[in-house]
């Protein structure tokens, strides 16, 4: 049976309007009294991730935040895996500052910006609870960045800011129009297998929900991956089930009571 269910939160367990419908609130409750661990994992800074955890009373289990980059639990505790290799962050500046017009940068402390132009800030400020955004002369000044969060408005755009490869570092579309660039070998999954060990939950029983690009590792790597009807072609292709259902349309409920349940109290997956 399934341990842990881990879900992306834009998209997946948020409606459009970045809430939590009451009928879904009701079925996380219940799969926590089950004994399944919800596991929040999102590319949201990791204080816009806490409150939402709490609101729903996760208080038992870990979360994954930055795309992976950082795991905390609500009691504080919170560990960062990785930062950007300085020669490549350097570059991948350049790179943003001839292609984008708008970015963030993320290290432990809070988001850093240097242009004019706050359409990154302005889109991420809903999501990320009391994070301090700070502009700066110099971006490539930030201590131990382990983020950059890049805003697009076409598909020109898009692929301008994506046209580079790097040793070190990956980049996706994380949620419309923004762009993640995170330290290479990190995601969602890989720090979703960490807190898998805190909680004594082996690989095989983890089911993952998502609806973006930055869900692929979590999606095509859980036990059960599964995609909302909203999720990107890639990540349909990359899933177990593609649910008939969009993110307005509960779509954490028919996982927990179709799956989860029905693998719960038949003992089959």
């Amino acid at each position: 049976m399934y341990k842990i269910l881990a879900t992306d939160i834009d998209g997946t367990l948020f409606t459009d309007d970045k809430k939590i419908t009451e009928k879904t609130r009701n079925a996380i409750k219940k799969c926590a009294d089950m004994g399944v661990y919800v596991v929040l994992s999102s590319g949201r800074y990791y204080k816009g991730v806490l409150p939402i955890a709490e609101s729903l009373g996760l208080t038992d289990s870990y979360h994954v935040a930055d795309n992976g980059i950082c795991y905390f639990n609500t009691e504080g505790e919170a560990e960062f895996v990785n930062v950007f290799d300085k020669d490549e962050y350097k570059v991948l500046i350049e790179h943003l500052r001839k292609t984008c017009k708008s970015f963030v940068v993320t290290n432990e402390t809070g988001m850093w910006y240097e242009t004019e132009d706050r359409r990154c800030v302005e889109t991420m400020l809903p999501n990320n609870g009391d994070a301090h955004y700070i502009k700066m002369k110099d971006i490539l000044d930030v201590p131990n960045p382990f983020k950059i969060c890049a805003y697009y408005e076409t598909d020109e755009e898009r692929d301008n800011i994506l046209s580079r490869e790097y040793e070190k570092i990956s980049g996706c579309v994380s949620f419309k129009v923004l762009i993640d660039f995170y330290p290479k070998g990190i995601d969602k999954y890989a720090t979703l297998l960490e807190v898998a060990k805190r909680l004594n939950v082996k690989e095989e029983e983890i089911l993952a929900v998502g609806d973006s690009d930055n869900d692929l590792p979590m999606i095509e790597n859980a036990r059960l991956g599964v995609s909302v009807k909203n999720a990107s072609e890639n990540l349909k292709n990359a899933s177990d089930i593609v649910l008939t259902q969009t993110n307005n349309e509960d779509p954490l409920c028919y996982v927990i009571e179709n799956i989860i349940e029905r693998t719960l109290y038949t003992g089959m997956f």
